[in-house]
C-alpha cells in the first residue's frame, strides 16, 4: 500500500487465534500506512527543524565573526591614527626645539652685537 506496484497478500485478514488464544483483529493496512505517514512527516519536520537550527547557528557564528573582524579593523584604524598623532606630535616637538635653538642663537648674536 505504501509503494505503487507492490502486492498486498491478504488485505482482509481479521486476526484469529494462536494455540487457542484469541488474537485481536489486526489493524488495517490503511491504518498502518496512515500511522507510517504521520511518523514519517513528524520525522521529516524534526529533521527540518534541526537543519534550520544548524543554519541559524551558523549564521549567528558568521555574524559574530563579522563583528569580531569589524572590531579588529576599528582597533587597527585607532592604532594607525594614534601612531599618526604621535608622529605629528614628535614632528611638532622637533620644530619647536629647532625654533628654540634658533631663538637662542639669535639672542646670542644680539648680545654679541650689543657688546661690540
Amino acid at each position: 500500500m505504501l509503494y505503487k506496484g507492490a502486492v498486498q497478500d491478504n488485505p482482509t485478514h481479521r486476526g484469529g487465534t494462536i494455540r487457542g488464544v484469541p488474537v485481536a483483529i489486526k489493524a488495517s493496512g490503511k491504518e498502518v500506512c496512515a500511522k507510517y505517514r504521520e511518523a514519517r512527516a513528524a520525522l521529516s519536520e524534526e529533521i527540518e527543524q534541526e537543519r534550520r537550527l544548524k543554519q541559524e547557528q551558523e549564521e549567528e557564528r558568521q555574524r559574530e565573526r563579522e563583528q569580531c573582524q569589524a572590531a579588529e579593523e576599528a582597533e587597527e584604524r585607532v592604532r594607525v591614527a594614534e601612531e599618526e598623532r604621535q608622529r605629528k606630535c614628535q614632528v611638532a616637538q622637533e620644530k619647536i626645539a629647532k625654533l628654540q635653538r634658533e631663538l637662542q642663537a639669535l639672542r646670542r648674536a644680539e648680545t654679541s652685537t650689543q657688546q661690540v
